[in-house]
């Protein structure tokens, strides 16, 4: 049987890549508040109305909406916007319960779905 040779020295390590994202950028609010296209993959927390504007989201695009209040809020949509109670055919403005929790998506334009805990 043959000897084996003796085993080569490691290499030097690689370069460290970038630090990923660590999740959501938060927006926390106060009154009542439109949302803004800065606010697509943004947590938004809210004490009061938050209205989906016409003509500010892309199809992909996502808002969570936390209620930071001790009193429902509304999640409204504005003029022109069609907002559905997802997995229903149901559509207007919606309410979301203290410390409630809705995540709102643009499915095409001008038009919504909304999920989430607490909402009715």
């Amino acid at each position: 049987q043959g000897r084996q040779g003796a085993q080569g020295h490691q290499g030097v390590q690689g370069a460290q890549g970038h630090q990923g994202n660590s999740g959501m950028d938060d927006n926390g609010t106060s009154g009542t508040y439109n949302l803004q296209a800065s606010d697509d993959q943004k947590l938004v927390r809210a004490n009061n109305t938050v209205t989906v504007q016409q003509n500010i989201f892309s199809v992909a695009d996502a808002v969570t909406v936390y209620n930071n209040s001790g009193s429902d809020i509304s999640i409204n949509a504005a003029g022109g916007v069609t907002m559905r109670l997802a997995g229903t055919s149901t559509t207007g403005n919606r309410t979301l319960a203290s410390r409630g929790l809705a995540t709102i998506v643009c499915v095409a334009s001008n038009e919504f779905a909304v999920s989430g805990a607490g909402l009715s």
